[in-house]
């Protein structure tokens, strides 16, 4: 196991926010505590999650979900995901940029700061994926392309 605070290449690649149609179906398992002390598990796309430099990540969550409720509520979540045989869990603080809404979808936007990501891998045995998804609907790379647009243009809240 690796640990650090920055992205490591290979998710750094896959978090760059291009190529969308060519990264469906991966999946980014976000965990977060609910007020009432449960964990609650959002699955996030290509399309709703975008590195913030090397140290950083922005969020787009369906707003009012209770993963979105428990984010505001804690500013903390961890991301995990399955990048070349490797699982990548990323330890995040996060704020809330704002709100919009894309095709009759309200979405939430948080900025991210990484605290920690450990890589996971052994030597006896390769992680071949994680959850994979496959697309039913064709509107959705669109959203995804106006997702991460939206992402990179939200400014960060005032530091407090």
């Amino acid at each position: 196991m690796t640990a650090g605070a920055t992205l490591p290449s290979r998710l750094a690649g896959v978090l760059d926010g291009r190529d969308l149609a060519a990264k469906r179906g991966l999946t980014f398992l976000l965990a977060t505590t609910s007020t009432d002390g449960w964990p609650a598990i959002a699955m996030l796309s290509v399309g709703e999650v975008v590195a913030d430099g090397d140290a950083g990540l922005r969020l787009a969550l369906h707003q009012g979900t209770g993963s979105e409720l428990a984010l505001r509520a804690s500013g903390r979540a961890t991301l995990l995901t399955v990048i070349e045989g490797e699982v990548h869990t990323l330890r995040l603080r996060c704020a809330p940029l704002g709100t919009w809404e894309a095709d009759g979808l309200r979405r939430a936007a948080y900025a991210a700061e990484i605290e920690l990501v450990r890589a996971h891998a052994v030597p006896y045995a390769t992680v071949t994926s994680g959850i994979v998804f496959e697309l039913t609907d064709p509107l959705v790379p669109a959203r995804w392309e106006d997702a991460i647009d939206t992402l990179r243009r939200l400014e960060p809240p005032p530091s407090t």
